[in-house]
């Protein structure tokens, strides 16, 4: 989004695989910014061309990019700080259920913005759920994982 180059063969083809969900990111970047606390969307108008095609309303699948426009970048630094944290976490601890959740999540996150709703995110709630029970059966064990250093 914020390197995004219109005019780079690199760019051009992964955005046209992504039917133009870099260069939607880029637009709105550019015509609002990125701010602390996020910008509302819901005052201005955010129709768009692209290949034709006008859309209406707001067009960012990237979740990550959603999120950085829409949220602003200090919430975005405290989620990208748990994710990061969670997955750290995860793989020293060798939880490779976790650790793949994670991962999908990112892969999902990078083409639907979808996945930042909470309707998506129980799931998540849910895994750490099992994650910090299957800790606390784990009595009389050096654990590694449960020190507060991670998270």
């Amino acid at each position: 989004m914020i390197f995004f180059d219109p005019n780079s063969l690199f760019f051009k083809c992964i955005n046209d695989a992504l039917s133009g969900r870099l260069e939607f990111s880029h637009h709105y970047y550019e015509l609002y910014g990125i701010h602390p606390f996020g910008f509302n969307f819901d005052n201005v108008d955010v129709s768009y061309v692209y290949l034709g095609a006008n859309y209406k309303k707001l067009v960012i699948d990237n979740a990550f990019c959603f999120l950085l426009l829409q949220a602003g970048w200090i919430p975005s630094l405290i989620f990208f700080y748990l994710y990061f944290m969670t997955l750290l976490k995860s793989s020293k601890c060798k939880d490779s259920y976790i650790f793949l959740g994670m991962m999908i999540y990112a892969i999902a996150s990078y083409t639907e913005g979808y996945s930042l709703w909470f309707s998506f995110n129980y799931s998540m709630i849910g895994m750490y759920y099992l994650y910090k029970q299957n800790r606390k059966f784990q009595i009389g064990q050096q654990d590694l994982c449960t020190s507060s250093s991670v998270i």
